[in-house]
């Protein structure tokens, strides 16, 4: 008869930030041990909090469902004699197999006729398997950090100090680490902190309910988030929930409970982003905020416990807070007493990456950067303005206490800063756009000065890094190039600058060469390798074809948004079948597949060594198809792109139907694979055909 299965993993207190991993590993482990080991099963749950991990899966078999198979022994012709008797080879076979020698059955296969022994193996009862494989599920469980405690060589993320194993109400006999299984858990370290009996893993969640330990991770959740609002609603706001603080929360707690407090208004001077970060990052708070947004004097907390002396728990937080909040007032205070320009000093004493100078060099060769494509971009005069006075200062910030305290508020508080230095609102707001995106799904730049700033930063971060040496490597990218190179193609894509990804890496490649730094080694093709492929993963990730995606992005002079549009319209013809593109296709192939025998030939075809009318028609057609290509791309007008290959298309085939290209002649062999190379390099103006697959 089936039964529910439980195991709980009694720890000492997890990180917050392990315990959704860890139960994550849990689950996907044993559903596939469940199936590997043939054993019926219904939901495989997982339970946690910091001093838990628990496995639950419902409805498992009693044992293994029985199995039957069979084992192939000798061929027919070794296994019986011309009189038909089974030989001794036949017998041998099935006394290993533990059947008689008459039940081996005849069985054809492709290699002839053999003996096989059939077979049945009777499921073993689940308690027993259970029990072999706990040692391996629970040590095979991974962790960022690990640790050794005792005598013992196992790891793990921290001591394990207790092991309940149930199947129903039976308990699974099992060692792990010198810790036995049983059905003793532990209730809350304070609020119930006795031993707790779990007589059966049906019972786990409401027995340990009772010992004030919430072990369901999505109504701990839910809890803490009723808890909260109305925590805040109480004090007169709202409150500001945070995703990752909420998760974070919900394991650092056993059984929550919602507070509220209060820290004095005076406070309220230094930026919100100030007081929430130091709240979220420093104690774990939820700030609160008034109907209109605006930031109140208050917080509400979550305490891992009941309600009891509470009045002593929220003291005791608002204590902890004050002081925090006077250190970030007397940051505030100290940094706004230095000029911005004299900040500025401070970064030449700080390196930007070993073998790129330092982040004052860095701001030097940005400022150069935007301005030069600002002026490419045809930015009016108060812009460029904007540009040159925020580039004189656009990293300032970093010499600062408070940024120093929370590198997260670089660019948050440069325009703060920037704004009580008397600097202009467009200044200050473009110190802070630059920063922009910081991750997919971030605000992008909004005004003229902070995009050609953002894309200036990020250029300039991409070149001197490769030029410096780093590279992203596997899963480790410590400088965040990745996240810098998706930053920049999110601003060329979506705000559609009209200049090419090649051409600011360009300017920003003759910015380091103009600071002092010498050329050398093949960082360059390495950056533009680097940057195409998360251009390419990123639009695979969207779904976009792999072929057409290779056909295109070769082209890195034109625009990244010019790019994206012609491949989604591309992809569009490709799935209704447009007669034209396959047609293109078609011819463009074919041209391919023999001008590349060419590809080493100098020079131009000489139309006065054409022997035939299809080699001149040829050629007129693709010297045409070149002048309308050219004209529809400057008019940004794709479907006449593709329109103007269908004379050079109709000119392709009665070429090759009519004249034989690898003839003995040297002369005229080779002019004619200069016309098939001229030929196919109009096709390329359109895209690469040779990556292209359409069926």
């Amino acid at each position: 008869m089936a039964a529910p299965f439980l195991l709980e993993i009694g720890v000492e207190e997890l990180p917050a930030r392990f315990v959704p991993e860890a139960l994550e590993q849990l689950r996907v482990r044993m559903s596939e041990w469940l199936e590997a080991q043939r054993l019926a099963h219904g939901a495989v749950q997982v339970y946690g909090t910091p001093r838990r991990l628990t496995l639950y899966a419902a409805d498992l078999a009693e044992r293994q469902e029985d199995r039957e198979f069979q084992v192939r022994g000798p061929s027919l012709k070794a296994a019986k004699g011309p009189d038909g008797r089974w030989t001794k080879a036949a017998e041998g076979f099935a006394r290993s197999q533990g059947v008689a020698v008459d039940d081996l059955v005849e069985r054809g296969t492709p290699q002839g006729v053999y003996v096989y022994a059939l077979k049945r193996e009777a499921g073993l009862r689940t308690p027993e398997l259970l029990a072999g494989y706990i040692p391996e599920l629970v040590l095979g469980l991974s962790f960022p950090k690990t640790m050794r405690w005792g005598t013992r060589d196992v790891r793990f993320a921290r001591p394990i100090r207790w092991l309940v194993a149930l199947y129903g109400e039976e308990v699974v006999s099992a060692e792990v680490a010198g810790v036995k299984t049983g059905r003793i858990s532990r209730g809350h370290r304070t609020l119930y902190p006795g031993p707790v009996v779990i007589p059966g893993a049906e019972a786990y969640v409401d027995v340990l309910d009772a010992a004030f330990v919430m072990v369901d991770v999505a109504r701990r959740k839910e809890v803490i988030v009723d808890q909260v609002r109305r925590a805040a609603e109480e004090i007169g706001g709202q409150a500001v929930i945070d995703e990752e603080l909420l998760e974070e929360v919900v394991h650092l707690v056993e059984w929550p409970t919602a507070f509220a407090g209060a820290f004095d208004r005076d406070f309220l001077q230094v930026p919100p982003e100030v007081i929430m970060l130091t709240m979220k990052e420093n104690q774990r708070y939820f700030p609160v905020v008034d109907g209109d947004g605006g930031l109140i004097p208050g917080f509400v907390g979550v305490r891992n416990g009941g309600d009891h002396r509470l009045e002593v728990v929220r003291a005791g937080n608002e204590k902890v807070l004050r002081a925090r909040l006077a250190d970030a007032k007397f940051f505030y205070d100290e940094d706004r007493k230095i000029a911005p320009i004299r900040a500025m000093e401070r970064l030449r004493n700080i390196v930007f990456q070993e073998g790129a100078g330092t982040m004052y060099d860095k701001v030097e060769r940005v400022r150069r950067v935007a301005l030069a494509l600002a002026d490419r971009l045809g930015l009016g005069p108060r812009d460029v303005e904007t540009v040159e006075a925020a580039g004189r200062i656009l990293k300032f910030d970093l010499a600062t206490h408070m940024v120093y305290e929370f590198p997260e508020l670089e660019g948050v508080m440069g325009r703060y800063y920037a704004l009580e230095a008397g600097e202009g609102p467009e200044v200050a707001e473009a110190i802070l756009e630059h920063h922009r995106p910081r991750f997919p799904g971030d605000d992008l730049p909004g005004s003229p000065a902070g995009t050609v700033l953002a894309v200036a930063d990020k250029a300039d971060t991409l070149c001197a890094s490769f030029y410096a040496g780093i590279r992203p490597t596997g899963s480790e990218d410590p400088y965040g190039l990745r996240r810098n190179a998706l930053g920049l193609l999110q601003i060329l894509r979506y705000l559609e600058i009209p200049i090419a990804l090649g051409e600011i890496l360009d300017l920003a490649e003759e910015a380091l060469r103009a600071s002092g730094f010498q050329d050398g080694g093949t960082w360059r093709a390495d950056l533009d390798s680097f940057v195409t492929t998360r251009l390419r993963t990123w639009l695979l990730e969207e779904g976009r074809r792999h072929d057409l995606v290779d056909a295109i992005l070769g082209r890195a002079d034109e625009p990244l948004a010019v790019l994206i549009g012609r491949v989604r319209f591309y992809e569009s013809l490709a799935d209704e079948g447009h007669s034209g593109l396959y047609e293109t296709a078609g011819a463009a192939k074919r041209v391919h597949n023999l001008a590349k025998k060419g590809e080493g030939l100098a020079g131009e075809p000489d139309p006065g060594r054409f022997q035939d009318d299809e080699e001149r028609a040829l050629h007129e057609a693709s010297r045409l198809a070149r002048q309308e290509l050219e004209a529809a791309r400057a008019a940004g007008d794709e479907k006449r792109a593709l329109d103007a290959m269908g004379h050079l298309n109709r000119a392709v085939h009665p070429f090759f139907d009519r004249v034989m290209v690898l003839v003995e002649d040297e002369e005229i062999r080779e002019n004619r694979l200069r016309l098939l190379r001229d030929v196919a390099d109009v096709y390329n103006l359109l895209l690469d055909w040779r990556q292209v697959v359409l069926s």
